[in-house]
């Protein structure tokens, strides 16, 4: 692998300076007119937009992530899996395009439906090969009205590869009373006679096998009745901290741009990684997520290696997006 100043395109260039919240002036209509632009009167260097080649000339990213125990690999996610040994990885945190049309910048988000479930199947037949006996794999799914069933699908299609150990509803907001202080988190909301708003997305947990334990309390809360802190039988005091059960409402931070989710349609919070990695108590291999869109998993997965000393995970992250790959690059630094 080589670095080569090679001039970027007019999309990298458009997409750096939409990133800066610059407007390109139509008169700067070639790239070295639009390079002098965005350098000389608005400062941005390009150090971070070196691209990095292979030797078939195929661009890898345009900014250069410092630190190689967190990896991101633009392609294809069934071939760069392919690259990946048996056995290596811990745990696996994804969502895949929910193929209900999202709009990514780069990737068609509406497959027919048979190809999209046997192109799934593919790569999760794929994700087994490289998980460890004992690893976790965490699906995201979304779903529509109008379209319910493709989360179910997905699960089904994978039911001959895996044990579904737990299924999780990730609840984005909820209304507890009709006292407006009472709503919490953040929707999409839709105008419809019909439909009611979704405000929650699947998780389902595989595993290879019925035997694999995990930590409940990791990611557990408090007793609400202190009472149950005391064992009937023995009389011993308990830690205050019981299973959350399978409802988590994790509600996205409130963002201001596009930038700060990486310019992705499909994001998912930080927090709701680090329950995922959390429960499998495993706290030292490596976390892979084969779509990592605008990097989240692994960056969870650095944040605790460098603020929890029990912790050291490595990362790998896959997309066939450049523009992803470079956010993520970016993020990481």
């Amino acid at each position: 692998m080589s670095i080569n100043n090679k001039k970027p395109s007019h999309a990298t260039l458009n997409n750096m300076a939409e990133k800066h919240n610059i407007k390109i002036p139509t008169k700067f209509n070639t790239i070295d007119k639009k390079i002098k632009f965005l350098k000389e009167e608005k400062g941005i260097t390009f150090e971070d937009g070196i691209s990095v080649i292979n030797s078939d000339n195929k661009v890898i990213n345009n900014f250069i992530n410092k630190d190689n125990t967190y990896q991101f690999k633009l392609g294809d996610c069934i071939e760069e899996l392919k690259n990946i040994e048996d056995k290596s990885i811990s745990v696996v945190v994804t969502s895949p395009p929910y193929n209900i049309n999202l709009k990514y910048n780069k990737y068609k988000d509406k497959k027919p439906r048979e190809q999209y479930l046997e192109w799934i199947y593919d790569i999760f037949t794929e994700l087994k090969r490289v998980l460890k006996d004992d690893g976790h794999i965490f699906l995201n799914m979304g779903y529509t009205n109008k379209d319910p069933w493709i989360s179910m699908e997905v699960a089904l299609k994978l039911k001959d590869l895996f044990i579904m150990q737990n299924k999780i509803t990730w609840v984005k907001s909820i209304s507890i009373t009709d006292n407006e202080e009472d709503s919490h988190g953040h929707f999409k909301p839709i105008n419809s006679k019909r439909y009611i708003n979704v405000t929650n997305e699947d998780i389902y947990h595989f595993t290879k096998t019925d035997d694999i334990i995990i930590n409940r309390n990791s990611v557990g809360v408090p007793y609400k009745w202190k009472c149950n802190t005391k064992s009937r039988k023995t009389g011993k005091i308990k830690e205050d901290k019981r299973c959350k059960g399978n409802s988590w409402f994790i509600p996205y931070k409130t963002i201001q741009n596009k930038k700060e989710k990486g310019y992705h349609p499909a994001t998912f919070p930080e927090a709701l990684v680090e329950h995922c990695i959390k429960i499998t108590d495993i706290k030292q291999g490596v976390v892979l997520d084969p779509f990592i869109g605008s990097g989240t998993t692994i960056k969870v997965a650095k944040k605790l290696s460098e603020e929890k000393k029990d912790y050291n995970l490595s990362g790998v992250g896959i997309d066939i997006d450049e523009m992803y790959i470079n956010y993520c690059n970016e993020r990481m630094n």
